[in-house]
């Protein structure tokens, strides 16, 4: 059994991860890789396969496990698809809590050696010629735009104070975009403060966005935002952190193997796993079952 650790360089739990490997008691072969530059975790996850290891765990956080993601669904070798497991390290670990992954070398070199794994899900997005995969959530509207410009911005305070005051300053300059939201048995029209495709249920540091989220049901879940005012978001805030569904006549849920985001006024910023996209229309469709993911 060999195993791969793709390390983010910039990770914030990067310093623990280093402290158990020098202690660790494991009969497990394993080595170390830490990226260089962003999109350099998919290259050493590419690296990685075509080398023959078994295992490939992603150190970091959500944007992580989606260059490593990447890696794996990109990859052409014909041979059995590795393991993929998370070591959660970053600054937003949104993934983590809906695979239960834990800071522990111990539990995952058991994990490991009790070949715990189960098939999950992933997606696919589409915006014109460009194509990229996600494993946790990918969003238009409001979401993306918070993602831009939190990449561009220190967090002094934290990753929840960053993303929950940008998410609030937003309300007061983002214009809601009118778009249609083609879904395998449902069309919906109007404008949007944020449309969500959820494969897990967690996103912008805590919020459980999409509590109807299952990681291999083969679909979707669905949750889209209309007419919602800074007033709402801050009523339903308590809600959406606890996992509760929001009863509103401008909320929707629905689940889907896939769907097209269709631009009736100016397109919307598009966001997978903290990537971005766009403006552009996107079609996404789900990967029933395209990952093993070391979990119990």
């Amino acid at each position: 059994m060999k195993v791969a650790f793709i390390v983010n360089a910039k990770a914030r739990g990067k310093a623990g991860f280093y402290r158990q490997v020098n202690e660790i008691d494991s009969k497990i072969e394993f080595e170390v890789f830490e990226t260089k530059a962003r999109f350099h975790a998919t290259e050493l996850t590419q690296s990685a396969i075509q080398n023959g290891f078994e295992t490939i765990i992603a150190v970091g956080g959500d944007g992580t496990i989606n260059e490593v993601v990447n890696g794996f669904l990109n990859n052409d070798s014909n041979d059995t698809q590795p393991i993929l497991g998370l070591y959660p390290a970053g600054t937003a670990n949104d993934f983590a809590k809906s695979v239960n992954a834990t800071p522990s070398l111990a539990s995952i070199f058991q994990q490991i050696d009790n070949k715990e794994f189960k098939q999950i899900d992933a997606g696919k997005v589409k915006t014109g010629a460009t194509s990229k995969y996600f494993i946790n959530i990918a969003d238009a509207g409001l979401g993306a735009e918070v993602v831009g410009t939190i990449d561009k911005c220190s967090k002094p305070f934290g990753s929840h104070f960053a993303f929950y005051s940008t998410i609030f300053l937003k309300f007061f300059t983002y214009k809601k975009k009118k778009v249609r939201i083609e879904l395998d048995n449902l069309t919906w029209e109007g404008s949007i403060l944020s449309m969500v495709v959820a494969n897990a249920k967690y996103f912008g540091s805590g919020l459980c966005i999409a509590p109807h989220a299952n990681l291999n049901d083969g679909q979707f879940a669905i949750a889209i935002y209309g007419e919602i005012t800074v007033i709402d978001y801050l009523k339903y805030l308590p809600k959406i952190r606890k996992g509760d569904f929001i009863k509103h006549s401008h909320v929707h849920y629905s689940e889907t193997k896939s769907a097209r985001i269709i631009p009736l006024s100016d397109p919307p910023f598009i966001e997978a796993d903290g990537e971005l996209f766009g403006p552009a229309e996107a079609v996404i469709e789900i990967m029933p079952k395209a990952i093993r993911f070391l979990m119990a």
